[in-house]
């Protein structure tokens, strides 16, 4: 059995390729050592599709998240799913009126701190 090493390709598609190829071209190349070259590649590609697949799931969590604030704040369509425009939009306006909340509560608090201080200073 020859040990000879398989050319690193940027795609499994192509390593595959290479790999039958040397099969199909070369009488000292096995089907052991084609099967045990293909194995990494099995497992590379597996990796990949568990990453691709967690990304997926992270992305289709926050769009449910984000669809069902839509609906709450749309009763009257509640089995609607809004199209990604006006989903983002929809939380941009959110996102501005939490932002105006903010504002306007820490401005109270430094109003009233501020009116505090002069008072004792005053007295």
């Amino acid at each position: 059995m020859t040990n000879k090493p398989v050319a690193k390709t940027p795609d499994v598609r192509g390593a595959l390729e290479l790999i039958l190829s040397r099969y199909y071209g070369d009488a000292d190349y096995t089907m052991y050592e084609a099967i045990s070259d293909i194995q990494p590649l099995i497992e590379a590609a597996k990796t990949e599709r568990d990453e691709l697949q967690q990304v997926f799931d992270m992305r289709w969590d926050a769009d449910m998240r984000a669809i069902k604030m839509w609906q709450e704040g749309h009763p009257e369509r509640k089995l609607t799913w809004p199209d990604h425009a006006d989903l983002c939009c929809f939380l941009l306006e959110k996102l501005e009126a939490a932002k105006a909340e903010r504002d306007e509560y820490w401005k109270d608090k430094i109003t009233t701190y501020i009116t505090s201080d002069v008072r004792k200073v005053d007295k």
